[in-house]
């Protein structure tokens, strides 16, 4: 009796990846050699991108002191109507409603800063 004899098939994957705007060297070289100034192509495709994605991003971040200079704006000149309105009704004997409403300026305008201070600390244990 011969011993029986089994057949095993191995089958190799592999796998590359690359993470940026440009592949790596070897690939790189591989591309000019299959295209004579391809390479140069994609370089100077890597470069615009950035100076794109650079130019949003000032301009992003410009846009966002804006909005929050303008809204700093908005919620004190908010603060000081109220307020306005509240030493109004002080001053016309409405001493309740008055000192309620004096109470809501203040805290339109210490409001954001406590709740700002609060989600920056970190929470303790």
């Amino acid at each position: 009796m011969q011993p029986q004899q089994s057949q095993h098939q191995v089958t190799t994957i592999e796998g590359r990846y690359f993470e940026g705007p440009l592949p790596p060297a070897q690939e790189l070289a591989a591309y000019e050699n299959i295209t004579p100034g391809l390479a140069d192509r994609i370089v100077s495709m890597a470069e615009k991108e950035q100076t794109n994605r650079h130019k949003i991003m000032e301009r992003r971040s410009w846009a966002q002191i804006w909005i929050t200079g303008l809204g700093q704006v908005f919620g004190f000149l908010l603060a000081l109507f109220i307020i306005g309105i509240a030493g109004w009704l002080l001053a016309h004997d409405k001493p309740i409603t008055g000192f309620i409403s004096l109470l809501t300026g203040v805290g339109t305008l210490i409001g954001p800063f406590v709740y700002r201070k609060r989600r920056q600390q970190p929470p303790t244990t």
